[in-house]
């Protein structure tokens, strides 16, 4: 007993310094250039603004999840966006424990903590900053696969808590994005199957109580704090009936170059998979097709749907690593494949490693903005209201010199609300004329002093009664009221 537990603190020390290196390249560690991604900027300006009284969706639109906003809200109340990066650096830990009890149910504490490793390397791969509502459903979806391959293992009855924990998973999902919870939808239906086939009505009862209990936990805070600011209409209008029908509209389905790319991001998942069906195709059909069904899902409906963004793939690498983990111990007794495993991980891992550590750690110039976000905040006068219209993300790296950036990032240096609760343009907004007419409506009702464009879509601006103060090399233009 007493060997066990040191095992399992030395396991889970490594785990906790691979989760903090996995970490080192990211925009919001202290050690970060500042480079923040578009949605990070989003995510967190709402939150600042929510803290300053504003209503989320009633003020300011975003299509994400509520779940998404309470979190940096209390990220922004303590650290700031060094917060972020901690949530980050615990949401890699937990993932990487997870897939360290994955491998275990097949294989022995040091080659789980090799399969860690090695996943730690693969999870690189989309090398975008974590933060997204993919990245923190991530650990829920690894959750209910580490349930997957117990209970495929010894075939018993699901405790308590593990339904809990798996409806309280599917709660964290439904409030950041729903899609997440495709790899936990199979997990849920197999536990259905089992207790069909060994029916108990107190079993039945105790889930049926796991399940209101774990959603409830999670759902009803959230819901009453929306139904207490008055914005439920608001979070329907934005969050559900947005993305099933103007982001839908707006985003075409799968290009060849976003297939190409997350077929890539894929591409040992696959050699995994492939390996996995040859193992159990005449051992074990009722794993291969639990197993399966969670991996196509998970792949369906989160990593190949309209939108192909890299962190899209997040919520699938808890089945990756339940398939490796399975083939591992008879992968071992075939060289070829072994060193192809290894030597696809590392080298992923590796290489997108330096990548990112390039991209998040590299000099960079925020003087631009800083400068832009002076002037605004100098001269807004009595007016409160802002506005950054329609700009486009824009960097343009040089290994030479320091990159340079202007995009939304500006929004985090700017005092004031924002003149429009459609505050930055998603996709979608440009197929529905009530939006745009609505945006119109309230810089024209706020009347800002200052806005800021891009020369390429300013003509909007400019019919509104605005004329152009300054512009700058790249075409982004400060506009004044007449």
């Amino acid at each position: 007993m007493e060997r066990t537990r040191i095992t399992n603190t030395v396991a889970y020390s490594i785990i906790a310094l691979l989760a903090f290196v996995f970490m080192l390249p990211h925009s919001m560690a202290p050690w970060g250039n500042g480079d923040l991604p578009t949605d990070i900027c989003v995510y967190y300006r709402c939150a600042e603004w929510m803290n300053q009284g504003l209503v989320m969706y009633q003020d300011m639109f975003d299509h994400k999840g509520p779940l998404v906003y309470i979190v940096y809200s209390l990220c922004a109340r303590t650290g700031g966006l060094y917060s972020v990066w901690i949530l980050d650096m615990l949401i890699a830990f937990g993932v990487f424990s997870l897939f360290y009890k994955i491998g275990r149910v097949y294989t022995d504490e040091k080659n789980s903590l090799i399969i860690t490793g090695l996943m730690a390397g693969y999870l690189s791969l989309p090398f975008v900053d974590e933060g997204e509502p993919e990245w923190m459903a991530m650990i829920g979806c690894a959750y209910t696969c580490y349930l997957l391959a117990k209970h495929l293992k010894d075939e018993g009855y699901f405790s308590f808590g593990e339904v809990f924990g798996l409806s309280a998973a599917v709660g964290v999902c439904l409030l950041t994005k729903p899609n997440t919870s495709a790899g936990i939808i199979p997990v849920a239906l197999y536990i259905l199957y089992h207790l069909i086939r060994n029916w108990d009505a107190k079993v039945f009862a105790r889930y049926a109580l796991a399940v209101v209990t774990g959603l409830g936990v999670v759902m009803l805070p959230v819901i009453g704090w929306m139904y207490y600011q008055g914005n439920l209409n608001d979070f329907v209008e934005c969050y559900l009936l947005f993305n099933m029908q103007d982001y839908g509209e707006q985003v075409d389905y799968n290009s060849w170059q976003g297939l190409l790319a997350m077929s890539g991001i894929c591409l040992p998942a696959f050699l995994f998979f492939v390996l996995f069906i040859r193992q159990n195709y005449r051992k074990n059909r009722k794993t291969l097709f639990w197993i399966s069904l969670t991996f196509l899902m998970s792949l369906l409906l989160n990593a190949f749907t309209k939108n192909c963004y890299p962190h899209y793939v997040y919520p699938c690498f808890g089945i990756f690593a339940l398939l490796l983990a399975s083939i591992w111990e008879e992968v071992r007794l075939h060289k070829i494949a072994y060193r192809t495993i290894w030597a696809l991980c590392l080298t992923i891992g590796i290489a997108t490693f330096g990548v990112r550590s390039y991209l998040r750690l590299v000099p960079f110039d925020t003087s631009h903005d800083q400068e832009v976000a002076s002037f605004l905040n100098e001269n807004r006068g009595e007016s409160e209201y802002v506005m950054i219209y329609g700009v486009e993300d824009r960097s343009m790296w040089s290994f030479k010199n320091p990159a340079y950036c202007f995009h939304y990032r500006l929004w985090l240096l700017v005092d004031g609300k924002p003149a429009s609760r459609y505050f930055y343009h998603p996709l979608g907004m440009s197929q529905s004329p009530q939006m745009l007419e609505e945006s119109w409506t309230e810089i024209q009702e706020h009347a800002p002093k200052w806005i800021v464009a891009h020369e390429q879509n300013s003509q909007d601006i400019l019919q509104l009664g605005y004329t152009i103060y300054s512009q700058d090399q790249y075409g982004y233009q400060i506009l004044t009221k007449r």
